[in-house]
């Protein structure tokens, strides 16, 4: 009689959360390329595994949490508050790390994984501490370039089945992480986690049509995060003051009520516009547009930056301080510029797309980097751990 040994499918628990939207993006990636050959499963561990732990969940019962103020934030522009609140939360996660490590390591011992991803920040030395106690491999994969925040109190980074990934080989980059003496075999180029759509060919007059963009007109894509916020409307306001033909492309979104406010706008003739709410198709509006104007978070900077489309990044708030690197970087690199004011991004847009060659060299600096695909890197990675 003849059997076949059913062969379990190992299994990956990918820690993430939704906070920004960059997190999310980066591991619902991975989970697009991994699933069919792994069990994939994401947890949102500040909610969903240590939520007591939250101040504010706790106080609320629940209705409330980190996560939603880290939005709410966003949405505001209050940068200053984050850089704190990031400070808050790294702190808080350290003090409670012995509660932190437990949680973990019942909810590990419930999901029973072969193999564990985080892209979140603060608690990783308590997630490397659980799996080193279960002797389970572990993949860091930081979704901003300054993996400061990463690297919360680390311990036991000479564990043999840590692997921490960096998005680009570049030394500014591995400043930021020397602090935690993370030993050099433990660290592996992968290339940023972005999805498929952004390495596949565009029909870039078929895009134009179907977002009414009209041919042979300068092209300015403005986008300020998943949330949507409130920055959208004050550069566009400034945007169609400019006095050469452009056709402005303007994310909004989640936040749709910012549509009318833009809509009443007025518009000269040689200026028109396109409003995108929450899209997934991010890669192929880039693919035709001449110019990203875009708050600084990783994932947005990232995406730009695998398009080869130069780039104005939002300064005019604070930074949020482990955002200062991407703005080093553009500049460094010379495909990009941080902007100070609202007015001043209307000057700089003029300028550029008045200079095509201007333009043109910025893009031949990013089409110049070595920037490798993320997931697929990540998928050989994971083969060579759990095969």
């Amino acid at each position: 009689m003849n059997t076949k040994e059913h062969i379990r499918m190992k299994k990956i628990v990918i820690f993430t959360c939704p906070a920004g939207g960059g997190h999310s993006s980066v591991s619902n990636a991975l989970e697009e390329q991994l699933k069919g050959h792994y069990v994939v499963s994401q947890a949102f561990i500040f909610t969903d595994v240590l939520g007591s732990i939250d101040p504010l969940n706790y106080i609320s019962r629940g209705r409330y949490n980190g996560e939603m103020i880290y939005n709410w934030f966003i949405r505001r522009r209050m940068y200053w508050a984050l850089n704190n609140l990031a400070q808050f939360g790294s702190g808080l996660y350290s003090f409670f790390a012995p509660r932190v490590e437990r949680r973990i390591e019942e909810f590990l011992k419930k999901e029973k994984p072969d193999l564990v991803i985080s892209v979140i920040p603060f608690v990783n030395s308590s997630i490397l501490a659980v799996t080193k106690k279960l002797d389970l491999p572990f993949i860091v994969i930081p979704t901003d370039l300054d993996a400061t925040l990463f690297l919360t109190g680390p311990k036991n980074s000479n564990y043999e089945k840590l692997y921490f990934t960096l998005p680009f080989e570049n030394q500014l980059i591995k400043q930021s992480i020397e602090k935690a003496h993370i030993p050099a075999d433990k660290l592996y180029v992968t290339g940023f986690v972005l999805r498929p759509a952004f390495f596949t060919p565009k029909d870039e007059n078929k895009i134009k049509e179907e977002f009414n963009i009209p041919l042979g007109k300068p092209v300015v894509m403005v986008m300020t995060g998943a949330v949507g916020s409130v920055t959208s409307y004050y550069f566009t306001q400034e945007l169609v003051k400019c006095e050469q033909p452009v056709h402005l492309v303007i994310c909004i979104g989640k936040n749709e009520s910012l549509r009318k406010k833009i809509e009443e706008l007025e518009l000269p003739k040689h200026v028109s516009m396109t409003i995108v709410g929450f899209t997934d198709r991010v890669a192929e509006l880039m693919s035709v547009s001449d110019l990203f104007v875009t708050k600084s978070g990783s994932v947005s900077f990232c995406e730009g930056m695998y398009m080869n489309i130069p780039m104005l990044l939002d300064a005019t708030a604070t930074v949020m301080d482990w955002e200062k690197l991407n703005h080093e970087i553009a500049e460094k690199y010379e495909f990009g510029k941080s902007v100070k004011s609202n007015e001043e991004i209307r000057h700089v847009v003029e300028s550029l797309i008045a200079n095509p060659e201007a333009l043109a060299i910025m893009r031949q600096n990013l089409e110049n980097m070595n920037k490798k695909r993320g997931c697929l890197e990540i998928k050989k990675l994971i083969k060579a751990i759990i095969s």
